[in-house]
């Protein structure tokens, strides 16, 4: 009988005590992770470093599970606060892909642990104490670490068990029910906070422009939906989510699979996807050619050759040297002339896909698209 593959992400998901800690772990494993183009130890930007993204991670978990203020204030606070630390734009893309995801996850956590409490009750009346108090984890509750009082951390200890981890299907539900349930207050909060962030190459558009300050921004999915089909982040807002979920989460966990390392693992996928589709941060900073071009490099460099790992080295640095030249001949490279092809919205991407798989156990982890995982891909993205 074949041994079981040992599962790469089982150290990370054994230390992880709370909803704050996945989020830790997630920002800090995609930030630490050789992505071509992005960040990452030894490879700044000009005015944004390994360092950054680590003080980012810490603020995003200690703000995104406090259940002290409503998703609108989760989100805000933790662009605000990231911004007075870091004076640059760091985690926006980040904190409105987590905001959603935490959500759900404390749902669903809150659902099971009162479950587990009344399955406890019944068992406990027929005689199983011991059994009870093995399986529910001593009773411990699921507010973790989204306590109260940040200062006695914001997110307490989840049970043993890591309280419910979800299902796909629990995980699609919850997170549309999170998006149906935004308030007006919580729309503009948003909204706000991506103006205060300056996302890159936002521009201006006619209905419910982020930057115009005469538009009432009440309704965030409506706005999300409108930018869309221009910002993969809006349309996983637009579309709850399903996009993260069929695409990206997939990716991420097969790409990690094959490589059986994490940070190799999390760089494959990172490739697997540009090269699947082009990056929408790209797209606005630097128009569709561009991002086109980018799509090509992306798919000359196959992950999918586990014999010539070298070769796969070699292919990737060269891309990430790519990626990192001047760019030239492009508005935003007009206005900055040391603009970069910084493929960040697929970074933040795969940062959520990362909380959901170190929150939920591999069995319950999905196929890849094949399409993806394909090393004969096209240039112009999916044929969908």
């Amino acid at each position: 009988m074949t041994a079981p593959t040992p599962d790469p992400l089982a150290p990370f998901r054994t230390r992880i005590g709370s909803r704050g800690d996945a989020i830790r772990w997630a920002c800090v494993l995609e930030a630490t992770a050789p992505k071509a183009g992005n960040v990452f130890p030894g490879r700044p930007f000009r005015d944004l470093g390994y360092a950054d993204f680590v003080v980012a991670a810490e603020i995003a978990a200690e703000m995104l599970p406090n259940r002290d203020f409503s998703i609108g204030e989760r989100i805000g606070l933790t662009v605000d606060r990231t911004l007075e630390r870091c004076h640059t734009n760091v985690n926006l893309g980040i904190a409105l892909l987590l905001g959603p995801l935490v959500i759900a996850d404390e749902r669903a956590g809150k659902e099971t642990h009162a479950g587990q409490e009344a399955d406890a009750g019944q068992e406990a009346g027929a005689g199983q104490e011991a059994r009870v108090g093995t399986e529910v984890g001593g009773g411990a509750d699921d507010t973790g670490g989204l306590g109260a009082d940040p200062r006695r951390s914001a997110d307490r200890a989840l049970s043993p068990l890591g309280v419910a981890p979800l299902s796909p299907a629990t995980w699609r539900r919850r997170v549309r029910e999170v998006l149906e349930e935004l308030t007006p207050a919580d729309s503009r909060r948003i909204m706000g906070a991506i103006a205060s962030a300056g996302a890159g190459g936002m521009g201006r558009v006619e209905a419910m422009d982020v930057y115009d300050p005469t538009t009432r921004h009440d309704d965030l999915v409506a706005a999300m939906s409108l930018a869309a089909g221009r910002d993969r982040i809006a349309r996983q807002y637009a579309a709850g989510f399903a996009d993260l979920f069929d695409e990206i989460v997939p990716v991420v966990a097969a790409s990690i699979g094959q490589t059986r390392d994490v940070l190799a693992g999390i760089a494959s996928a990172h490739v697997r996807l540009l090269a699947s589709e082009p990056d929408t941060l790209i797209v606005r900073k630097f128009g569709a050619d561009v991002a086109v071009e980018v799509c090509r490099r992306a798919g000359d460099v196959d992950p999918n050759d586990t014999e010539a790992v070298e070769a796969f080295d070699r292919d990737l640095r060269s891309f990430d040297a790519f990626l990192r030249a001047p760019v030239g001949g492009t508005p935003d490279a007009r206005l900055n002339p040391d603009a970069r092809l910084n493929p960040g919205t697929t970074a933040d991407l795969i940062a959520a896909a990362l909380y959901i798989l170190l929150r939920q156990p591999r069995s319950a982890e999905p196929e890849p698209p094949a399409a993806v995982l394909s090393p004969n891909r096209s240039p112009n993205g999916p044929s969908r």
